[in-house]
């Protein structure tokens, strides 16, 4: 059989489309895995941040905006394109595109979801594990646990666990405490320390922290403590997220 050379020619323009049009899925392909990657990273690093310095709302903030950020291309990268990047069908390929584009963008209208879930998630969760189940939408969403509670508590802490007492402080008419002291003939006491916690007092994560133990030691004696609080509010969180997952089967 003796093929001309326009059929030699319509072969290589044909060879050569299909090759452009397999790159060109590739490449979205790719790009949605990096913005995937992207997301997870960003989300976990910035909720660690976040949960460290801002308690259970920064958690749930960093773990939103990691994952829009890295959707919406605040961090760099080139990736965040893919849910808009078109594949040039020729004149050969046009249907294969056609049909490419639509589970593209079904793809993407399903990671939309998929984040106005998880971000439900992250701010139910929040909301546990600030005890807004005990304190409801006035509690610290700042400490975990419920509020003015034994169980409250955050990574770096807050106020000061015990206060002064100030020995000119006036107990009856115009005596003070160093009076009484004085007319007894005793020396009046350091109470730099005496008194109970700041009104504003919550307990730090890192009060365990012995200056007679080797770093290795203090951090798994810290990790065991986190681990145990964060167990408690996780086994609340998982009741929501297994409530959501009821409602929402993904």
């Amino acid at each position: 059989m003796e093929y001309s050379w326009e059929d030699v020619m319509l072969s290589i323009d044909v060879r050569d489309e299909a090759k452009r049009e397999q790159k060109e899925q590739q490449d979205i392909a790719d790009k949605q895995l990096e913005e995937q990657e992207a997301a997870s990273m960003w989300s976990l690093g910035l909720s660690i941040v976040g949960g460290a310095l801002l308690g259970p709302v920064g958690a749930a903030a960093g773990k939103i905006i990691g994952r829009q950020g890295a959707d919406w291309g605040w961090f760099g990268g080139d990736y965040s394109d893919w849910e808009t990047a078109e594949v040039s069908g020729g004149k050969f390929y046009k249907d294969e595109a056609t049909e490419f584009k639509k589970t593209r963008d079904k793809a993407a209208k399903d990671q939309d979801k998929g984040q106005l879930l998880n971000a439900f998630t992250d701010l139910a969760t929040m909301y546990v594990q600030a005890g807004g189940l005990e304190g409801g939408l006035g509690a610290d969403f700042t400490t975990y646990g419920a509020s003015g509670t034994p169980g409250e508590w955050s990574v770096f802490g807050r106020g000061e666990a015990t206060t002064a007492i100030d020995p000119e402080t006036i107990i009856s008419g115009n005596r003070t405490i160093a009076d009484k002291f004085y007319e007894a003939g005793m020396p009046v006491p350091d109470w730099s320390t005496a008194g109970g916690p700041s009104a504003d007092y919550v307990p730090s994560l890192l009060e365990g922290w012995k200056a007679d133990k080797n770093v290795l030691e203090n951090v798994i004696d810290v990790s065991k403590t986190a681990g145990g609080k964060l167990q408690t509010a996780g086994g609340q969180a998982s009741t929501v997220q297994n409530l959501i997952n009821t409602l929402y089967p993904s």
